[in-house]
């Protein structure tokens, strides 16, 4: 029932993109200087990316968002974190879109390769010590707290959620569940088994459901640029893509790294989680099932969107973790090989 992995199962619709020439103004307005390379980096249903290069030779990445308001709250929080969590510093934006006709950021481009790229080319005992920084890193995230659960916007207010976890759990997916793009796209039979999965594991949100803290919502390997020490130890240089920040419990950002555990090298994991605690994270009784019921949250919202013609690829990935979850009878993913 799934579609074929690595395949977008609906075409996203893209907003028109300013031409090269119209970005390469904007960043030149925003620099103060000349600039001599504009070229895409990545592109999404809602967000695209490009290179920018001075003519000094400075590098820097432009963000491009239809949504101001998410551009704003990225700014916004990677000036709140900067002191504790490495973040690209942001050197120009135009939110109302005067420059090139959409709201945009500027960043200085941050040296290093991403986690993914770093495990592929590590031994077991470098993979355990990036997994400890990683784990690190993610607790100073933590750090940081609201007033009440929720959603955040540009202010950093959260605006409270409608129902605690554990309801916001069932009632997200029996809607989610129930929608034609969905139903189709899973069967009737894992449909209805993931749905019986999130009742089951519901009351496990119940212990950390008015937890408050900074939730980075996709932190995982793609988001994560690793460096090394001089001494040849590796660092976290950045942590990108604020957009799905949220008040909450941190267990929902384990949750995400460790989605795929079973692809991940063992001494990664245990790092990444003996580095969280050592950095001052918590991991109660029952963590994993706890983590992984937070992040079918986020698998619902793939699916949601990708329903609706956005995040395509992930659209497939939620389908085919979905699946796999009601194969084996539990959210938690199996443990490392």
């Amino acid at each position: 029932m799934c579609p074929a992995e690595g395949v977008a199962p609906i075409a996203a619709q893209h907003e028109p993109r300013p031409e090269l020439p119209v970005l390469q103004g904007a960043a030149e307005a925003l620099l103060a200087t000349t600039v001599d390379v504009v070229e895409p980096l990545s592109g999404g249903a809602r967000r695209d990316t490009y290179r920018v290069i001075d003519h000094a030779g400075e590098r820097y990445v432009m963000r491009l968002d239809h949504d101001a308001a998410s551009l704003e709250k990225e700014v916004a929080l990677t000036h709140l974190v900067a002191e504790r969590v490495p973040v690209p510093r942001v050197v120009g934006a135009d939110l109302a879109g005067e420059l090139a006709s959409v709201p945009l950021t500027l960043s200085v481009y941050v040296e290093g390769r991403s986690l993914d790229e770093a495990l592929a080319a590590a031994t077991d005992e470098e993979s355990g010590a990036l997994g400890d920084v990683v784990g690190r890193v993610l607790a100073e995230i933590g750090v940081f707290t609201f007033e009440e659960p929720g959603l955040l916007g540009p202010a950093l207010r959260p605006r409270p959620l409608d129902v605690p976890l554990p309801e916001l759990l069932v009632a997200m997916g029996e809607r989610v569940l129930g929608e034609s793009g969905a139903r189709d796209a899973l069967g009737t039979a894992i449909a209805d088994g993931f749905e019986a999965l999130l009742a089951e594991a519901a009351p496990a949100l119940e212990p950390v459901s008015t937890q408050a803290a900074l939730v980075h919502s996709d932190f995982n390997g793609k988001n994560l640029v690793m460096a090394r020490e001089p001494d040849g130890s590796p660092s976290v240089a950045a942590v990108f893509d604020w957009e799905f920040a949220f008040a909450g419990p941190p267990l929902a950002d384990l949750g995400n790294m460790l989605r795929r555990q079973e692809r991940l090298p063992a001494s990664f994991v245990d790092g990444f989680t003996s580095g969280f605690t050592a950095g001052g994270g918590e991991l109660p009784p029952g963590w994993r099932a706890i983590a992984a019921a937070l992040d079918a949250l986020a698998l619902l919202d793939f699916l949601d969107r990708g329903a609706r013609g956005e995040h395509g690829p992930m659209f497939t990935e939620a389908c085919m973790l979905i699946e796999e979850a009601v194969t084996r009878g539990d959210l938690a993913p199996p443990a490392p090989a």
